[in-house]
């Protein structure tokens, strides 16, 4: 999925969603922290930790591959190519996952039409609230080619907005969460409720 944030939106496919959802959360920060440092060492590394390496890295459009071509061969560069569209297209699947989940409970709850809130009765899955995600990504998709956009940009745009999107949900959670840490606080045994 886009991030780690992923996990919370499967919270009901989870047996124990208390243990398992924090867990999974946990792992991939964990994982992807040390996955994007090693990332990170090796490319400051191979262009050169130098002014010149420095301008080379910044002004590269794809670093791991001539980072490749120039210290393995080509085909190393077609292999991290292959590498970067499947890395794209599960973070695509993951997006349509995940919002699809979040349509459907919103759906479910009584927000916008009660039929995106209903489940498949052969897989369990929310698939009307699915097609919709899938509809709506693949018009944008289409638009953006015929507009002109180049099949990068077409996916990179839309990232960038769901990024965007992304911090404001991560600054209301974490206002959510201080402003609960602060009424938990405000409750303690032994202090007296505020009036």
């Amino acid at each position: 999925m886009r991030g780690f944030e992923g996990a919370a939106s499967l919270g009901e496919e989870t047996d124990n969603p208390r243990r398992d959802i924090p867990r999974a959360i946990a792992a991939a920060v964990l994982a992807m922290s040390v996955f994007y440092v090693i990332v990170m060492l090796a490319q400051t590394l191979g262009f050169g930790a130098s002014e010149e390496g420095a301008n080379k890295f910044a002004s590269s459009s794809s670093p791991l591959g001539d980072l490749s071509e120039s210290y393995v061969r080509p085909v190393m560069a077609s292999a991290i190519n292959v590498g970067v569209m499947v890395s794209a297209f599960a973070s695509a699947l993951g997006t349509a996952t995940a919002g699809s989940r979040i349509l459907f409970a919103l759906c479910r709850d009584g927000f916008l039409s009660r039929r995106l809130g209903e489940t498949s009765d052969r897989t369990g899955a929310p698939a009307n609230a699915l097609a919709v995600v899938m509809v709506i990504a693949v018009l944008t998709f289409v638009a953006l080619r015929l507009g002109g956009v180049s099949a990068v940009n077409a996916f990179f745009y839309p990232a960038t907005i769901g990024v965007l999107t992304l911090l404001v949900a991560y600054i209301m959670t974490n206002a959510g969460a201080l402003r609960s840490c602060s009424r938990a606080a405000g409750h303690r045994p032994g202090r007296s409720s505020p009036r």
